[in-house]
């Protein structure tokens, strides 16, 4: 019932697909009377109307819904479709962020991140510009002693990989049908981009010729406002006057047939908005209301076709005459329903089981989208997505916590960066499991925006990531925000107290998106969590204590772990006090590599110490129950920070840092996939404890503990370290992008 509440009194006026299937709801509605007054006589035979509400009323409300309202639906919903950028897109928030009007940015920045917070987009569609073509390969400089994040992205000029650690270290690109995908980037030239970025009633020859027709979206909307201009013609010729003194055949040429035609373009371009939903054309997707909003218009689509068909008869049959107006009435009715499902505001806020507990899936460092041109590639998605279906059939969380590192950007193609999304989120769409990101470096690279695939992932409504920071994607990052969750018996949630927050972090890292230097390489990403998201954290932190009065218990989820957890694993790892797999040494926490400065990252600086200012909010802000990390594969411990360590400024409070198991197939190393899992229930709240363990993809449990007062002196058995291969990955070659001239380093000026 909460929805329905949000959906009748929240507007979102920035949204044409709200305004698209509002329009359509109302005049759907118009019908459904229009069909009652006409179907009234029918059904009793004998009695009319006092008032000749079938004569007059019907026809009128008729061509209020035909000409007025499905027509602005459909106009709505096309527009829609060719002016995404124009909306919410990537360029437009370039176009504001380059612009000198800070206002402007603001207010640009507060519409784009309510939008992306609130609706789901109703048709996106995805063509950036490469004036070089497809980007180049990077290649990592060579260093003495090379990381753990950057190893294993060196490929030799030739077929075989450099070394044989390459061959478990190299992530894959699944290639996927170009339908719709995130955002319009808009063209690279300035002068093109300018015109792009106005607004258009209709999409240009060079758009149609090259993205519009091949998405499906887009067609879609274009049959439908086909459909609905018949509908205006009809309406137009049923009013009072026209269609009384049309002979026989007349009416069938200008009001029966243009209904029939107008019924097969809705129905048509239902089936394709339902193709367009799933992940795969042929398999259904029912857990998502964007399923079945199209379904539902399908339903009402073969009503408006059937009643179509029955009115062909109805000269001379009275059955068909019943037949038509009764079916007029329930198509419209499905269309109705199917118009409010794109109305309303789907997305349910979290709340504990009945059983009074919470428990979170924590799938990290997924890798998915490397070497899509070679046969390994593919199968590593493959294996990937068959993890997390195995951990999602013996886990039941009442969210799943993607934590950085979703897609292996490097190896990504402008065009379709942000696609591989769909794979991973479809395991959790078959369940109905909301789910929640965090991004890491590899989710910003040069082609691939996290802005770009926030918005691609609320398509969805089991999406929950957000972004509440505003600024550019380079600045801040993306995915910072908060979750509430709520008691199991909270029905208004505006009115209730949290059981517990979550927090999530974008520690960015990898590449600034579509930016190179003079010498033509991609430039580095700071690798940490900016300070006016730390102040954001701090501020909104304190507001919640003072609105509820009390600290509430929390979770932070942050890609790269912070130099507290470095700091921690040279203090030593105890294979029973912390248990875990500690092959990863040394971490690599965030500010690795850059300067004090903030500016260069030349490989003359092993700490910068730019985590320092959120390291000290996490050691300072009450409740905090844990921070989890990935980034290291060969890290899964968890450990107390309940002092000031060596080489740090800041102590830590007693906080655990934990790092999880690395889930995909892509990405180095290994260690057998798996996913840590976080319970924690009602009674645990107030000590601020929680359960973890690590379940792994041979359905084995790791490192269960209780994360407590007493965790670090309890004794706790030792974690196997187990390793699993891709049996069916042939990693005996390993080439480069096809369209790779020469490798590309990443530094930054």
């Amino acid at each position: 019932m909460q929805n329905v509440w949000t959906m009748v009194s929240t507007f979102p006026y920035w949204d044409m697909a709200f305004w698209s299937g509002f329009a359509y709801a109302i005049g759907s509605a118009m019908f459904i009377i229009d069909g009652a007054f006409a179907f009234g006589p029918l059904a009793s035979p004998g009695k009319r109307w006092p008032e000749g509400e079938d004569k007059y009323a019907g026809p009128i409300l008729f061509f209020l819904g035909a000409v007025i309202c499905y027509q602005t639906g459909a106009v709505m919903a096309y527009l829609e479709a060719i002016n995404d950028g124009c909306f919410a897109g990537v360029a437009m928030k370039r176009f504001w962020n380059e612009g000198s009007n800070e206002d402007k940015k603001k207010l640009l920045d507060a519409k784009l991140h309510t939008f992306f917070g609130h609706i789901i987009p109703h048709h996106h569609h995805s063509h950036g510009s490469d004036e070089g073509g497809a980007l180049d390969a990077m290649e990592s400089k060579a260093k003495e002693e090379p990381d753990s994040e950057t190893a294993w992205r060196t490929v030799t000029s030739g077929g075989a990989p450099a070394n044989e650690e390459l061959q478990t270290r190299s992530d894959s690109l699944q290639p996927v049908p170009s339908r719709r995908q995130a955002v319009d980037h808009g063209p690279g030239d300035e002068e093109a981009f300018n015109e792009y970025m106005s607004w258009r009633w209709w999409p240009t020859w060079h758009a149609l010729r090259t993205y519009h027709l091949r998405e499906l979206g887009y067609v879609a909307c274009s049959i439908q406002l086909l459909g609905a201009t018949l509908y205006g013609v009809t309406g137009i010729v049923v009013l009072p006057g026209v269609l009384s003194s049309l002979a026989w055949w007349q009416k069938i040429a200008a009001f029966w047939v243009p209904q029939v035609v107008a019924s097969v373009c809705f129905l048509t371009a239902a089936i394709m908005f339902t193709i367009e939903s799933q992940d795969v054309w042929y398999k259904p997707l029912p857990g998502t209301v964007r399923w079945w909003i199209g379904g539902w218009a399908a339903i009402g689509s073969v009503g408006f076709l059937l009643c179509a068909c029955f009115g062909l008869g109805s000269n001379e049959y009275t059955w068909c005459e019943y037949q038509s107006d009764l079916s007029s009435m329930w198509g419209s009715a499905a269309y109705l329903f199917s118009s409010l499902l794109q109305c309303s505001d789907p997305a349910a806020p979290l709340r504990f089981s009945a059983g009074g507990t919470f428990q979170l899936s924590i799938f990290e460092d997924l890798h998915t989208g490397e070497n899509a041109w070679d046969s390994w590639g593919p199968q590593q998605d493959i294996n990937t997505v068959k993890v997390i279906n195995k951990i999602l059939g013996a886990e039941s969380p009442g969210l799943v916590v993607l934590n950085g590192d979703l897609i292996t950007g490097d190896n990504a193609f402008l065009e379709n960066a942000t696609v591989y999304i769909e794979q991973i989120v479809g395991p959790l769409l078959e369940r109905n499991l909301p789910w929640a990101s965090a991004y890491g470096n590899h989710d910003h690279q040069y082609n691939l925006s996290s802005d770009a695939l926030l918005a691609h992932e609320n398509r969805w409504p089991n999406s929950k990531t957000r972004k509440m920071v505003n600024g550019s994607e380079l600045d801040v990052g993306t995915s910072n925000y908060y979750l509430p969750v709520f008691d199991n018996n909270c029905t208004a949630p505006e009115e209730c107290t949290p059981k517990l927050l979550l927090w999530f972090f974008d520690s960015r890292g990898g590449a600034r998106f579509q930016e190179r230097n003079g010498k033509g390489n991609q430039i580095g990403l700071k690798n940490w969590v900016d300070t006016k998201v730390v102040d954001w954290f701090q501020q909104t932190n304190a507001e919640l204590v003072n609105k509820y009065q009390k600290a509430l218990p929390s979770f932070v989820f942050v890609h790269i772990p912070t130099y507290a957890s470095l700091a921690l694993q040279r203090a030593g790892v105890h294979p029973n006090y912390q248990p875990g797999i500690n092959d990863d040494v040394p971490a690599s926490p965030q500010s690795q590599g850059w300067c004090s400065d903030s500016e260069t990252n030349d490989g003359s600086c092993d700490y910068g110490g730019q985590d320092i200012p959120f390291m000290h909010a996490i050691s300072t802000i009450p409740g905090i129950v844990g921070v989890f990390s990935g980034h290291d594969h060969g890290d899964t411990w968890c450990y107390k920070w309940d002092s000031q360590l060596p080489g740090m400024t800041v102590a830590g409070n007693g906080v655990n840092l934990c790092f999880g198991q690395h889930t995909g197939y892509g990405g180095y190393g290994s260690w057998e996939r798996g996913a840590r899992q976080v319970r924690i229930s009602k009674s645990q709240l107030d000590a601020y404890e929680a359960d973890t363990w690590i379940r792994l993809e041979s359905g084995n449990v790791v490192g269960a503990v209780t994360l407590n007062a007493t965790y670090g002196s309890d004794f706790y058995p030792a974690t196997k370290n187990t390793k699993t291969s891709c049996p069916n990955c042939n990693y005996t070659t390993v080439t480069p992008r096809p369209d790779t001239k020469k490798s590309r380093q990443v530094d930054i000026y």
